[in-house]
């Protein structure tokens, strides 16, 4: 999974006319998407205040969060609503399905790499993030972040499994086939079939 790929859920953002949470998310309206989600039209909205803004969606995106101001969001340029103080650094995610990567990987005991090498987003993570020593601190900081979501929307409500699916799918990208799990389990490759 990539910085790109969890754009593609709603980001977290510090709405700039009532300072609560808002969400830039994508806005395709009629519009067929294109295969770069990152060139997808974006809608910055705050349901407490009701600031809205649109942005084109016109060309490709820098993922550089860390710009003069701290992390922002790559569209609109505003802050992170999910960032804090963590070990001398901040700690910060576009989202829940950021969040369960991040905790997944802090949280796993062995760290195997992939086949991909260093061109993976985890593997570019800064040292700091990655030291054991600072594991308790980092899920902990997690944590709290993630009880500064709302709760369940209705559509969500109606399917309970969302969230459950966002965490699997997180555990999948970082625990390739034979890579003991974060509980100590062996997970192996499905026999090819056929």
């Amino acid at each position: 999974m990539s910085l790109e790929a969890l754009a593609e859920y709603p980001v977290h953002v510090v709405c700039p006319g009532c300072r609560g949470r808002a969400e830039v998310a994508p806005w395709l309206g009629d519009q067929a998407p294109d295969r770069y989600s990152d060139r997808w039209p974006r809608r910055l909205s705050c349901r407490a205040c009701g600031h809205v803004r649109d942005s084109p969606g016109a060309g490709p995106v820098t993922y550089s969060c860390q710009g003069g101001g701290g992390p922002s969001d790559p569209y609109f340029h505003q802050p992170l609503w999910l960032r804090e103080r963590c070990c001398g650094q901040t700690l910060w995610a576009f989202n829940e399905a950021h969040l369960d990567v991040l905790e997944g990987y802090v949280g796993a005991r062995l760290r195997e790499r992939g086949d991909v090498g260093g061109l993976t987003m985890l593997a570019r993570l800064p040292g700091w993030l990655k030291s054991a020593k600072n594991r308790g601190e980092i899920l902990r900081v997690i944590d709290r972040l993630r009880a500064t979501l709302p709760a369940p929307l209705v559509a969500e409500i109606s399917n309970p499994q969302r969230s459950r699916r966002h965490r699997r799918r997180a555990r999948q990208f970082l625990q390739p086939a034979g890579h003991a799990g974060r509980r100590g389990l062996l997970l192996r490759a499905a026999p090819p079939t056929g």
